[in-house]
């Protein structure tokens, strides 16, 4: 838990510092897909990884980003993109739970798809594009040090319903929904109860606190309980995502927390769903 915090810490200012200036922004965003994408070269040989990666950096990425910057990409188009990846995602998991239930009641870790590739491959890339249009949309979010809010609020929100959840499900812990256990078995009914209803009460006071930009009372109390439920959905498609893998963590570079994408797990609905509103608005 102290190894979770003092990573939590050296990277607090680090991402504040990203958001100096817009080309410190991308940046950072660029740095973000870097990880995205060798994070997620899940069971794949060196040579194949290699290739993938290549194939992303040299094609995709680039015309991706150019059209975010220079194409007129739209904040609903990325939005698109980020559902229609979520859903592929969380389909080729539930069909994997239909097929393998009755094998994996007592493993914590398990493959899906041994003899399925094309549905190891549809949910690798539809987890990548989820996380790549979801972190690209702080590129909507901040165009200004004058939006600093609009990435302040929802990190620190997702922050404090990762660890109520995470302090009050180990401690106290002790029941279990049977689906959200196969995807995630140290995950409680006290833990997400808790996570939850924290992170409504925090939105509300920081929105309070920093001035809210969003002025609107019923937008701010439907942000207050949905951006925790999906801070939470979020979570349990990362947990599905690497069950079907057999990975615990994406990665191990974050000591205590595994990959940048356990840490951007809970972070990309809610990143996604703000830079909506703030295109509306």
């Amino acid at each position: 838990m102290n190894q979770r915090i003092r990573t939590s810490f050296i990277l607090a200012p680090i991402l504040i510092l990203s958001l100096v200036s817009n080309i410190f922004t991308f940046l950072l965003v660029l740095a973000l897909i870097f990880f995205i994408i060798i994070e997620t070269n899940l069971l794949l040989t060196v040579e194949k990884r290699n290739l993938r990666t290549f194939i992303y950096f040299i094609l995709i990425i680039p015309i991706y980003l150019s059209y975010i910057e220079w194409g007129g990409y739209s904040v609903f188009t990325n939005l698109i993109f980020h559902f229609l990846a979520l859903i592929l995602g969380i389909l080729s998991i539930f069909f994997g739970i239909r097929r393998r239930g009755h094998e994996i009641i007592d493993r914590s870790q398990f493959s899906y798809f041994e003899d399925r590739r094309i549905y190891q491959f549809l949910l690798r890339e539809s987890s990548s594009l989820f996380f790549i249009t979801g972190v690209s949309s702080i590129l909507f979010l901040y165009e200004s040090f004058a939006d600093l809010k609009w990435i302040l609020i929802p990190v620190l929100t997702v922050f404090v319903v990762d660890s109520i959840s995470y302090l009050v499900g180990s401690k106290f812990g002790r029941h279990r929904i049977n689906l959200i256990s196969i995807l995630s078995p140290n995950k409680s009914i006290e833990g997400y109860v808790s996570g939850y209803i924290s992170g409504i009460l925090f939105y509300l006071f920081i929105n309070f606190l920093f001035n809210n930009p969003i002025n609107t009372l019923n937008l701010n109390l439907i942000l207050a309980f949905s951006l925790p439920f999906f801070a939470i959905l979020g979570d349990l498609y990362a947990s599905g995502v690497k069950r079907n893998f057999s990975v615990k963590d994406f990665g191990t570079i974050l000591p205590g927390h595994g990959g940048i994408l356990d840490r951007l797990d809970s972070m990309v609905i809610v990143l996604i769903l703000l830079s909506l509103v703030k295109a509306i608005l």
